[in-house]
């Protein structure tokens, strides 16, 4: 996904089980945007894109029966002049 900075980045992450699967958000090799992340029905929702928020987050969906993990790449460019 590419936003430009100052918007949203929005991840969706839909998953469907029995028993209802717990759903984690993780960033490769970096703590998540404080105060800027925020998980959503169904995703995570990061405000205000900065270039620092790039990099690959992941969606790790668990129940008592596995877990499943999904990916998904973030870049942040600047505006237009």
């Amino acid at each position: 996904m590419t936003v430009l900075v100052g918007e949203s980045a929005i991840f969706n992450c839909g998953v469907d089980g029995i028993p209802t699967p717990s759903i984690d958000w993780y960033r490769q090799d970096a703590q998540m945007p404080k105060d800027r992340a925020e998980r959503i029905v169904g995703g995570l929702k990061i405000r205000d894109a900065r270039p620092e928020d790039e990099g690959l987050y992941f969606c790790q969906s668990s129940n008592e029966l596995g877990s499943v993990r999904a990916s998904a790449s973030l870049s942040v460019h600047c505006k237009p002049l």
